[in-house]
């Protein structure tokens, strides 16, 4: 123990009790040899302390928690619609269910994320409003539960603790907006319209529920 604490640095081996002293007791040696390892760890590339750091969203998912938590962003009114989300330009109407006249689908697709929908649905007023945003979000070499509390933790940083959390039937999370708008981050095992194999995946929503609007 003495020659490796050594090799480490003489002030370090001294630092922790590894050097220069023979009295340890059993309890004393096994604290020695916690401390040692944390150095090894910290000093040594590519020594790890078996604690698993969480991975941190891509830049292209940073740019999308800084879109959704961005305060007034949403709802989009339908002709600021392209404006507002150039970032993901061009977002194409998609044609409606054959017999569905009072609502209207854009949708899109980027690198990273596999699909975009906005929907605006016709109100009594035979206006256009905003209705739901949806983003779809595939899992890259990692699970989509990490995917989930990896977009989670991101958000977190920007509005706090969310307001709920569901974990039947599946597993989401959501946070308050304004006027009655949330955020909602889930689990989804249905395929995404467009994406073959695409079953276990992420959405992302904006959206108003049904209730509590007035």
């Amino acid at each position: 123990m003495n020659q490796v604490a050594a090799s480490i640095g003489p002030s370090l081996g001294n630092r922790f009790g590894l050097v220069g002293s023979q009295q340890h007791s059993g309890l004393d040696f096994s604290r020695a040899v916690g401390k040692l390892s944390l150095v090894i760890c910290l000093l040594v590339p590519g020594v790890s302390s078996g604690k698993e750091v969480p991975r941190k969203p891509s830049d292209a998912q940073a740019v999308l928690v800084d879109l959704l938590t961005k305060p007034g962003l949403f709802p989009i009114p339908l002709p600021d619609l392209a404006e507002r989300l150039k970032i993901y330009s061009p977002l194409k109407e998609e044609t409606p269910i054959a017999g569905v006249t009072d609502f209207r689908f854009f949708a899109g697709r980027t690198r990273e994320i596999a699909r975009i929908e906005i929907v605006y649905q016709l109100d009594e007023k035979k206006a256009w409003r905003f209705s739901t945003a949806k983003f779809f979000l595939l899992p890259e070499g990692q699970s989509v539960r990490d995917l989930r509390e990896q977009i989670a933790r991101a958000i977190k940083t920007r509005l706090g603790r969310p307001a709920w959390i569901n974990k039947k039937p599946r597993v989401g999370m959501g946070w308050r907006l304004h006027d009655y708008w949330e955020l909602m981050v889930s689990e989804e095992k249905s395929e995404i319209e467009t994406i073959p194999n695409s079953t276990d995946h992420l959405e992302v929503t904006i959206f108003e529920p049904q209730g509590d609007a007035e």
